[in-house]
């Protein structure tokens, strides 16, 4: 027999319910970071913005010298980043990254 698990949102949590949370979470700030893009890399693959937990990127209306639109960060999104890494970690032309910013 196969168990299944799924992930409960805290707001179908009922009342008095137990969550684990790290005590001193209010001394970890959200990270922020700052994307860069190569567009000369980029072969718009779409894997960046599909995988993107916190939907930062989209597809540029702009195309680079091969004929590829290459990403963008969204506009009203500059502040979302969180260096999850992922957009990094998925590009297979290494064409983005991001920094975090102190």
């Amino acid at each position: 027999m196969r168990t299944v698990t799924r992930i409960v949102p805290r707001e179908e949590l009922g009342p008095g319910a137990i969550t684990r949370e790290p005590i001193n979470l209010s001394k970890f700030s959200k990270p922020l970071a700052r994307v860069y893009i190569v567009p000369q890399r980029c072969k718009e693959c779409d894997y960046c913005w599909k995988f993107c937990p916190n939907d930062v990127l989209e597809m540029s209306d702009e195309i680079n010298a091969n004929g590829y639109h290459h990403p963008r960060v969204k506009s009203g999104k500059e502040d979302s980043c969180v260096n999850c890494g992922m957009c990094q970690a998925v590009c297979p032309e290494f064409a983005i990254y991001a920094k975090e910013v102190p």
